[in-house]
């Protein structure tokens, strides 16, 4: 009976010796911590928002982590007692390893400051293409880029200024500004002695690098009379020598025309000649009909 109840004592002893063993109210034990702070090397300012995150050392698991603060102070509690090591990372910089970290029960590691280095990321350069407007407009006036349209392989200063606002083309060429045709025509800054439509027709598109239209003239163009000026830019000729240029044109109606210039340079020297032809028939008839009225009568 005595040897029964010595057995018995033994078997419960054994059952509640794990029980017995815990602290009380069923809590772990005295848990350790890491501390410490992130900062740039470059500009040595904290690094706010870091990701800090604890591994087991033997296995590399994932045991805890957390972020860094304004100050770019860091702290990962509730840690066994053991070897770990810590992985500091952030968007923009090179990620930072602590390696054989030792948390004794109880304890606070302090890893210190860890600076981050920034990370510089080599790339291919970008080159971006971009097209010059046509038409652009400037205090006062409008400037039209020659080189942009497809009438620049051939037509003369009249196709150009077609499309461009305040300027009006008719059937027959001739060209209004604002409504009328007492304008002034400019060529590389200097007055044209030919009649405005005239002087536009001879001029090849391809020899133009651009147009200004100048519907509010300074007292310097003496614009008096005239409702605004049209100042063709020529290309800069290079070397010396003569060219020319003919432009021939027909249409229905009997209509045709056609025009030439030429244009000799030496130095700084330049003199030009051009002619002009054109037949604008337009056939038909055209009735009147006027009655005058006085009093009762009518004639």
């Amino acid at each position: 009976m005595h040897q029964k109840t010595q057995l018995l004592a033994l078997v419960l002893f054994l059952l509640l010796s794990p029980v017995l063993a815990q602290p009380r109210g069923g809590q772990p034990g005295p848990v350790a911590a890491i501390t410490g702070q992130v900062y740039d090397s470059q500009f040595n300012e904290p690094v706010e928002y870091a990701n800090i995150v604890v591994y087991r050392l033997r296995d590399s698991t994932q045991v805890n982590g957390t972020v860094s603060g304004p100050d770019g102070r860091f702290r990962v509690g509730d840690l066994r007692p053991g070897r770990y090591y810590l992985e500091v990372t952030f968007i923009g910089y090179r990620p930072r390893t602590v390696t054989d970290v030792q948390l004794e029960a109880g304890a606070t590691f302090d890893v210190g400051r860890l600076d981050l280095r920034q990370l510089v990321v080599a790339v291919e350069g970008v080159e971006a293409v971009a097209e010059r407007p046509t038409l652009t407009y400037e205090i006062d006036k409008k400037v039209i880029d020659v080189g942009g349209l497809a009438t620049a392989a051939s037509g003369t200063a009249v196709d150009v200024l077609e499309n461009v606002p305040t300027v009006k083309v008719d059937i027959e060429g001739n060209v209004s500004l604002r409504g009328s045709e007492n304008f002034t025509v400019l060529v590389d800054g200097r007055p044209s002695p030919l009649d405005p439509s005239d002087a536009l027709q001879l001029i090849p598109a391809g020899t133009i690098d651009r147009v200004e239209v100048i519907t509010n003239p300074s007292a310097r163009h003496d614009p008096d009379g005239v409702s605004g000026i049209i100042n063709v830019i020529l290309k800069q000729q290079r070397g010396s020598g003569l060219s020319g240029v003919v432009n021939t044109n027909a249409g229905l109606g009997n209509r045709y025309g056609a025009n030439a210039q030429v244009v000799w340079t030496s130095g700084i020297v330049t003199l030009q000649a051009g002619a002009d032809y054109t037949r604008r028939a337009s056939p038909g008839t055209r009735e009147t009909w006027r009655s005058t009225t006085r009093g009762d009568t009518v004639s």
